[in-house]
């Protein structure tokens, strides 16, 4: 069998660029350590597209909604000419070989996953148009960033190495302009945002500004200003070494011979122990970091990364020296458990305590492709919602409704809106408010853009209830590292998630009337496996029966969330008194 480990492909760049030598040619395996990160390239000859998805959140059955993406992609290409591709059942020699003569061949306009051999290095792009002497690579995402760079930049390298002539380099990537369900689309762009992440405008402002914005992106998936690099395309980056990135410290990418060198000299680096800074570089970081800072600098684990950074923990700082830098910090190390605000904290409870509340948490699914129409690919679609009730705290009913993902529309928003409306409470509580808020005003504008009689009515509905939301992730939330959240915990390492909340609550033996079951006791334990349960149904690997009985273990799990919000209302009245 081929020993592809021995090959240098592109993903052995990206290492070289986003890790410490070792890891160019090792995995946290090598190391004896229980691997946290998937150590799997973003890119495989398998699936010819880059998913713009970190590894570990990828399961079996999103897998397959890639794969046809990458099937209808493979029909795009073929519209645009004679279109043949290199057998996979070969030898990485084999079809560098094969694809000299389909270059040679009159026959064919474009190369699907051509094979460049430089030595030991093969660059596979998804595909080679002689005809416009332009290679192009395909990307499952709507948008680009930095690390996009790498992948064009080794195969223009190879390319040029093999005497390929190449005028031109551009990414596929997913078409923000095509509305209708489960309809894939791909817009071709010759540049790429430059920044080290994938950035929304930040003159969004509230309401239907926030999806207006989204839908005014170009073609090629980033917004029209300030995010890609207007004046220079890929093709001047990785082939005419143009600088590019922050205006301070550019970066320009070396000769391909430099890195090949330092990618082989790295078989034989040791690991450093520890964090370095190529583990946090210009391209990114090491996708193995959350494993390395669990075995070898427990001390960190658990903290929030916005207070306790990587690059701290890089340049070999203790918690005490973050921490004369950071009155948050230095709170979780050396202060107890305390109300900061009392009068704030007291107001949750006096907002709840003497009104009719409506308690309610969203669950959402997304594919690479429109869940339905109106919508982007990978934007999420709000299928289920559960609601309990309440008047002077008194649980008065309860709702727990599912739209089947399967037939899921549009038309069904303004029943989901009226089911949290009830008919306008004088309070509706949610933990972390970041996500139900956008999906609701994503529900209004695509009511408004697909023209839907009465939207005017639901967005009123949705004014009203963000307007008198109460989200109760906010009193543990810190806003800064040198603030300290309402109700300051120090167990929660500056962490504030409804799990961890729980976890905190049964560690310490609370017990109020409203407990609810340990996420771990669940069948579905979290939101991941909600929605991939959903993904199941939408792409019909559910069928009705077993849907029926999926059903039963997403409502308990939907209510449990909301239930937990209940248990956090009364940890707050717990805490008020114990700290009087």
């Amino acid at each position: 069998m081929e020993k592809i480990e021995e090959k240098i492909t592109f993903a052995k760049l990206k290492k070289l660029l986003t890790c410490q030598p070792y890891f160019v040619w090792h995995s946290i395996d090598d190391l004896g350590f229980d691997k946290n990160e998937d150590d799997n390239d973003q890119f495989t000859f398998q699936i010819p597209g880059i998913i713009d998805i970190i590894a570990p959140t990828i399961t079996e059955v999103q897998t397959k909604t890639f794969h046809r993406v990458n099937r209808e992609f493979f029909e795009y290409v073929r519209s645009m000419g004679r279109a043949a591709w290199t057998p996979k059942m070969m030898s990485m020699e084999e079809r560098a070989e094969e694809t000299k003569k389909m270059m040679r061949n009159p026959g064919i306009d474009i190369i699907f996953e051509p094979v460049f051999q430089y030595g030991d290095a093969f660059a596979v792009p998804t595909l080679y148009d002689k005809k416009n002497k332009k290679i192009s690579n395909l990307k499952i995402s709507s948008s680009t960033k930095r690390i996009d760079l790498v992948k064009p930049y080794f195969d223009y390298q190879i390319a040029d190495k093999c005497k390929v002539p190449v005028n031109e380099i551009s990414y596929f990537v997913l078409d923000t302009k095509k509305y209708k369900a489960f309809e894939i689309g791909f817009y071709e762009t010759f540049k790429v945002n430059t920044s080290s992440t994938a950035r929304n405008d930040k003159n969004a402002k509230e309401h239907n500004d926030f999806v207006t914005m989204r839908k005014k992106k170009t073609g090629n998936g980033v917004n029209k200003k300030g995010v890609h690099d207007e004046q220079h395309t890929i093709f001047d980056i990785v082939a005419c070494a143009t600088p590019f990135g922050p205006k301070k410290n550019p970066i320009m990418f070396e000769g391909i011979d430099y890195y090949l060198r330092l990618i082989r000299e790295a078989k034989t680096a040791s690991f450093q122990d520890g964090l370095t800074p190529e583990d946090n570089g210009k391209f990114g970081a090491n996708p193995m970091v959350s494993t390395i800072i669990e075995y070898l600098h427990p001390e960190f684990m658990g903290y929030n990364g916005k207070f306790v950074k990587k690059k701290d923990i890089q340049e070999g700082k203790t918690l005490q020296e973050i921490a004369k830098d950071s009155v948050l910090v230095d709170a979780l190390i050396n202060r107890s458990l305390s109300i900061t605000d009392r009068d704030d904290a007291m107001s949750y409870i006096d907002k709840l305590d003497n009104s009719r509340v409506i308690w309610y948490d969203f669950e959402g699914f997304s594919l690479p492709f429109p869940t339905i129409d109106g919508f982007n690919p990978f934007q999420q679609a709000t299928f289920q919602v559960s609601i309990i009730e309440t008047n002077k705290m008194e649980e008065t009913s309860g709702i727990n409704h599912i739209f089947d993902p399967k037939t899921f529309s549009y038309t069904d928003f303004p029943k989901m809106i009226d089911l949290i409306y009830s008919g306008g409470a004088d309070y509706y509580v949610v933990f972390n408010a970041g996500y139900e808020n956008p999906r609701m005003l994503e529900m209004v504008a695509t009511l408004r853009d697909m023209n839907y009689p009465g939207w005017t009515e639901v967005q009123d509905k949705v004014y009203w209830i963000i307007e008198r939301t109460v989200d109760l992730a906010k009193p543990f939330a810190a806003g800064s590292k040198d603030s300290l959240p309402v109700i300051f915990i120090p167990e929660l390492k500056g962490k504030h998630s409804i799990k961890l909340i729980e976890k905190y609550i049964t560690k310490h033996k609370y017990w109020f009337k409203d407990m609810i079951k340990p996420y771990k006791d669940l069948t579905i334990q979290n939101g991941g496996m909600a929605m991939d349960a959903a993904i199941q149904r939408a792409i019909n690997v559910i069928g009705d029966e077993e849907w029926t009985e999926k059903q039963v273990v997403l409502k308990e799990y939907c209510e449990n969330d909301v239930r937990a919000m209940i248990m956090v209302y009364t940890l707050i009245k717990e805490l008020l008194n114990d700290t009087k």
